[in-house]
């Protein structure tokens, strides 16, 4: 398995805090073992999203981490990969799914709740320790309606598999277009209970 950190330069005032301060932009690097050998180097970017895809790549998709990341997660959201194949107008990469998926698997982040918020043609998809709450503070400084769809548990990994599952429908930062894929999705999901 790789693992992600930050290689600080000498001159990055985060130097102290450590390879695991990850709020800098410091070049990305990879360490650790995939198929028996060592992987220590460079992913070339700045870029904590573009540094997961490229991890990601270099990791087999058949890992028993990711099955049981898959299986966990379609525990939680009702068959993610079903409700996505049967709302999608374009087939969705099985690959591309399980890579996003295994980020959930990682518990590095606190648990959470991964919500889907509708406003004006918009979904965001976004964490917070408690959905309600965040909605109630983002409808204070939005002049549109805002309509609670999905919120199930998760982490900022399960949130940034999501953000990679439905990057043909980004708008900006964590808003979607709210595609007919999106709305059946968040409704599907909705459908089946939550473990």
């Amino acid at each position: 398995m790789l693992n992600l950190y930050r290689r600080h330069s000498d001159q990055c005032p985060h130097r102290a805090k450590g390879q695991n301060y990850t709020k800098c932009s410091c070049p990305i690097w990879c360490d650790g073992e995939v198929g028996g050998q060592r992987h220590r180097r460079s992913l070339k970017t700045r870029d904590w999203q573009r540094a997961i895809r490229k991890l990601v790549a270099m990791e087999d998709p058949t890992a028993p981490l990711v099955v049981e990341a898959i299986a966990a997660l379609e525990r939680r959201t009702g068959a993610l990969e079903t409700a996505l194949e049967a709302s999608n107008p374009e087939p969705i990469d099985p690959a591309r799914v399980q890579a996003a998926l295994s980020l959930a698997s990682e518990a590095r982040f606190e648990q959470g709740e991964i919500y889907f918020a509708k406003a004006d043609g918009r979904i965001k998809i976004g964490f917070a320790a408690r959905s309600r709450s965040r909605l109630s503070s983002l409808q204070t400084a939005s002049g549109a309606q805002l309509i609670l769809l999905l919120s199930i548990k998760g982490n900022r990994d399960t949130e940034r598999g999501f953000h990679s599952i439905f990057s043909r429908e980004h708008v900006r930062g964590e808003w979607f277009h709210a595609s007919d894929t999106l709305l059946e999705f968040s409704r599907k999901a909705t459908e089946v209970p939550k473990c």
